[in-house]
């Protein structure tokens, strides 16, 4: 797997390096190009400036012409230089360049000159009226730069004058670019590569010091806290979410801690009260009925271990963060209804009245299975705490975008100091929610995690001697 810090590195080389080449190339190419319209302007210029000169002599170099029909170009290169001296002018401007007819024989070939053969492709061109640029490579000399240009008479192209410009500067120009550029370049890529090091080294640290706090964090340390010096934001946001999510682990592993510890604890008072029933039973011969009552003791603590069993297995589906619920239409209405009459049965065997109150509300998203029990939670926590001749009453009230679903109580109430806590798994107030009303101290928080699954919330609300309200809150 490769390293993070040799990926940075990589990446910002390869970077720079493509930077470089790509500005490289195009300073280059841009003087290059410059230079060479410079040059072919001045080219153009110069032959301009030539053919104006030939076409003012054009008579004499008609004269010449003629009489070079059937002569050699030695012949009329004596003839050209008795014109020397009434022409030097002429001959002067034309040193460098070689004038041609338009069937690309040489007329003047000047001393300085070059004579580059055309083909007939350009010499139709060029009789056209096009002008011609060629760049001329000689091993062993610099290039040159040549223009052919038409020079006409009377509308009519009679001669071809060519000249030349030497690109030793140009040459030499771009050469010491090139040598400058690739200087410079390999400087800015040994930088780079030093400077991405040092940047692969700054950027990582802090995740180094992540990776040494989580490596070395274990259940007995969870209170380790990670404090970054680096003074970049990203880094201090990565801090503090890193610390948020320890602070939620530890909260979480306390938690399930003290529910362990609260489990076994629960677990083994009906095992330790079986164990020592079933020794004392033992002990000395019992008649048939002596037997029986030990047998039917044994089978309440047996179904208060089924009930705390299905209680720790309802909570552990719920442990996950998003806890597997198969919601429907339901409408509240209806459903409370047909629930409140399966336990009115429950509520007369007890002699508490059960009062409902239902509005006309719109329907919610929910698993029925589940509101199901929670609302039986909720009653069955009511009715163990309401004394006989006492009522439960189950209100149904729309607010807003939510449906209210209220379960009050006529009984004893509830301190304001253990309202916070009411929640928390075995968690029992006194001697209103000990062992012998039966619960297993699992209900209400049973109640709260199906609530917080289909997006509501729960409060309680309870006085002293005027009894407790659970308050229900469910989206439409």
């Amino acid at each position: 797997m490769i390293s993070l810090q040799k990926r940075i590195r990589s990446l910002t080389l390869s970077l720079i390096v493509f930077l470089l080449f790509s500005f490289s190339f195009l300073i280059y190419f841009g003087l290059s190009t410059l230079l060479h319209r410079y040059i072919d302007s001045h080219l153009l210029e110069m032959a301009e400036r030539e053919a104006s000169r030939v076409e003012e002599e054009t008579g004499e170099l008609k004269v010449l012409t003629r009489k070079l029909e059937n002569e050699e170009n030695e012949k009329f290169s004596n003839l050209f230089k008795r014109f020397q001296h009434e022409e030097q002018e002429l001959l002067e401007t034309i040193r460098s360049s070689v004038v041609l007819a338009t069937d690309g024989k040489a007329l003047w070939v000047g001393e300085a000159a070059m004579r580059v053969s055309l083909s007939p492709d350009h010499l139709r061109r060029l009789i056209k009226g096009e002008i011609l640029y060629n760049t001329i490579q000689n091993p062993t000399r610099p290039p040159l730069r040549m223009i052919s240009i038409p020079i006409k008479t009377d509308g009519k192209v009679e001669y071809i004058l060519q000249t030349h410009m030497s690109l030793r500067a140009t040459t030499e120009t771009l050469r010491g670019l090139l040598i400058l550029l690739g200087g410079v370049s390999l400087l800015t890529i040994g930088a780079a590569g030093y400077g991405s090091s040092w940047l692969g080294r700054e950027v990582l640290a802090p995740i180094e010091t992540l990776s040494t706090t989580a490596t070395n964090i274990s259940g007995s340390t969870l209170e380790t806290r990670l404090a970054l010096t680096a003074p970049y934001k990203e880094f201090q946001h990565l801090a503090k979410a890193f610390n948020n999510m320890l602070d939620r682990i530890q909260k979480v592993f306390e938690v399930q801690r003290r529910f362990v510890a609260d489990a076994a604890h629960e677990l083994r008072t009906p095992l330790t009260t079986m164990k020592g029933n079933l020794e004392v039973t033992l002990l000395n011969k019992r008649s048939p009925e002596e037997y029986r009552r030990a047998i039917l003791t044994n089978l309440a603590e047996v179904d208060r271990l089924n009930r705390l069993t299905r209680s720790l297995l309802t909570l552990a589906r719920f442990a996950g963060d998003f806890p597997t619920t198969e919601r429907k239409q339901l409408a509240p209405g209806p459903f409370l209804r047909e629930l409140l009459a399966e336990l009115s049965i429950l509520a007369d065997d007890r002699g508490i009245e059960l009062v409902g109150d239902f509005q006309e509300t719109p329907k919610i998203l929910g698993d029925a299975g589940q509101i199901k029990q929670l609302m039986i939670n909720l009653l069955d926590n009511a009715f163990r705490h309401t004394p006989s001749g006492g009522m439960v009453k189950v209100r149904l009230v729309p607010k807003d975008k939510h449906v209210l679903i209220f379960v009050e109580d006529s009984g004893a109430g509830i301190d304001a100091e253990y309202l916070p806590h009411l929640f928390e798994r075995f968690y029992r107030v006194g001697s209103a929610r000990d062992r012998n009303s039966g619960g297993t101290g699992l209900g209400l928080s049973i109640v709260k995690e199906i609530i917080e699954s289909h997006g509501g919330k729960i409060e309680v609300e309870s006085k002293l001697g005027k009894g407790t309200t659970f308050i229900l809150m469910l989206p439409t």
